[in-house]
């Protein structure tokens, strides 16, 4: 055999073909393993493959293996190890998209499902009220609902009914019409037109009952929001003249309403006689008239009276209503309430309210100064 190497020339052992080096090249690079059929062998290589397929023990999620199979260049059979996902990380993505569908779901309910009731709902709700305030609330809240554009139709007729409701209630008399209004019409232009009238009516209704209580109940409506008040002062100067302050005494009460009365009787028929038994020798002022002697206040009422064959002018005070004060010299300064009623010249009678007569009895339950405060 000859003692030079195939490979690259140089010398090398007369057993081997090669010489060490490509011997050791060749293997490295070249051989690939056998397997032998000897029953060491086959726990070798057994253990060798175990070492090749079995995964590394860590604390990660345990991995299921399985493995590709292809021969080698001997015919040899080699199996690579592919890893799966785990069935732990399986279930975890399943119940990921599970929830991830379910809220998806739920969105979609409620954008259709739950709106279209809501919506349905809010216009039965519009529709049943009828009025600008309630299908705004369903347009604001609906801008792309169905019936927007009928909301739409039906603030416009409101619209033009208000104009309609006004031009009748801005002579009506009845304040019920009037809050009905305002409650169903919150957003009106008219609302303050609408407020005033009701002050009117209300303030009118005060001086018809020309009381205490009604003065006192105009108040109350005004705090509460029900008007302006814009007799707010007037209806406390007169709630406090008819709201008796000092301690009645009855013998001095009885005998000012007998003065207040008989006078107001004497004065309605213009009874001479009568008029000088309840004023005083010197009167300071009449009304109107100024001051001066009964006699001459006397006289010029007869001519005055003589002037018509009938009174036109009839007082009626509330007697029952009257309050006093006494003042420091032994005086008793009287209000009461009254109303006139006037005979016109074709017979018909116009009753006027809200007057308050104030007057001033002496010491004797004599009256020295009288006049009267106008309701306007």
């Amino acid at each position: 055999m000859s003692q030079l190497c195939p490979l690259c020339g140089n010398i090398k052992n007369t057993d081997s073909l090669f010489c060490a080096n490509c011997k050791t090249k060749i293997e490295k690079e070249y051989e690939v393993d056998v397997t032998y059929n000897t029953s060491a062998d086959i726990d070798n290589n057994k253990s060798e493959s175990e070492n090749i397929i079995r995964p590394i023990e860590s604390t990660e999620p345990k991995v299921i293996t399985t493995t590709h199979q292809y021969e080698d260049a001997n015919g040899n059979d080699v199996y690579i190890p592919t890893k799966t996902k785990s069935k732990g990380i399986k279930i975890f993505l399943s119940v990921i998209i599970s929830i991830a569908v379910a809220i998806v779901a739920f969105f979609i309910y409620e954008e259709t499902v739950i709106k279209s009731n809501q919506e349905k709902s809010k216009w039965n709700e519009s529709a049943q009220k009828n009025t600008i305030a309630a299908y705004l609330d369903y347009m604001i809240n609906f801008p792309e609902g169905k019936n927007y554009s009928i909301a739409e139709e039906a603030i416009m007729r409101l619209k033009q009914g208000e104009t309609d409701n006004w031009q009748q209630l801005q002579v009506s008399e009845n304040s019920s019409e009037l809050k009905d209004f305002i409650t169903n019409n919150p957003q009106s232009a008219y609302i303050p037109l609408i407020r005033k009238r009701l002050d009117s009516l209300s303030w009118s209704a005060t001086l018809k009952d020309n009381t205490k209580e009604s003065y006192k109940r105009y108040i109350d409506q005004s705090a509460s929001g029900d008007f302006e008040g814009i007799n707010l002062v007037r209806a406390n100067d007169r709630l406090s003249m008819l709201t008796q302050s000092s301690p009645i005494v009855q013998y001095e009460l009885d005998n000012i309403k007998q003065t207040v009365d008989g006078f107001f009787v004497a004065l309605s028929s213009v009874n001479a006689s009568n008029l000088e038994k309840y004023l005083a020798p010197r009167v300071y002022q009449f009304f109107n008239l100024g001051g001066g002697s009964r006699e001459k206040i006397v006289g010029d009422l007869l001519i005055s009276g003589s002037k018509t064959q009938t009174p036109t002018i009839k007082f009626i005070p509330d007697i029952n209503g009257i309050t006093y004060d006494k003042t420091t010299i032994e005086n008793y300064k009287v209000n009461v309430a009254m109303q006139k009623s006037v005979t016109n010249t074709d017979g018909s009678i116009d009753s006027m309210y809200g007057f308050i007569v104030q007057m001033e009895l002496n010491s004797d339950f004599q009256i020295i100064t009288v006049s009267e405060i106008k309701p306007n």
